[in-house]
């Protein structure tokens, strides 16, 4: 008996995207095709599968671990510095104070005079 599945359901078993089965599809394994579905347990889709298997094993052992962004790093940082679940919203207000009085961000007469008052 067959075991047959959709492209997506082949995609999800396999690891990829459904537009990659799609592609690799008529040249891997034309002939496990029955209508639309393909046969699972076809010996050139066992092989796919296989290759797949073996190519992500082989991706993760030799990946490292991608080093943090600075952005990442910065929240990292500031989550570090902030009391558990709570975020300090005064300092927030005081660095937003200190940028219009700055000029770094642009504000008209009155916000800067709110913020000299702060």
């Amino acid at each position: 008996m067959n075991n047959l599945v959709s492209k997506s359901q082949l995609a999800r078993i396999a690891g990829v995207n459904p537009a990659t089965i799609t592609r690799v599809a008529s040249k891997q394994f034309p002939n496990a095709f029955v209508g639309k579905k393909i046969d699972a347990d076809h010996e050139e889709v066992i092989a796919y599968l296989a290759m797949r298997a073996e190519k992500q094993d082989l991706e993760a052992d030799s990946t490292p671990a991608p080093a943090p962004k600075q952005k990442q790093v910065t929240q990292i940082r500031q989550a570090q510095d902030e009391p558990q679940g709570k975020k300090l919203y005064t300092s927030i207000a005081k660095k937003y104070a200190d940028d219009v009085l700055s000029g770094v961000i642009p504000a008209g007469k009155y916000i800067r005079l709110a913020c000299q008052r702060f």
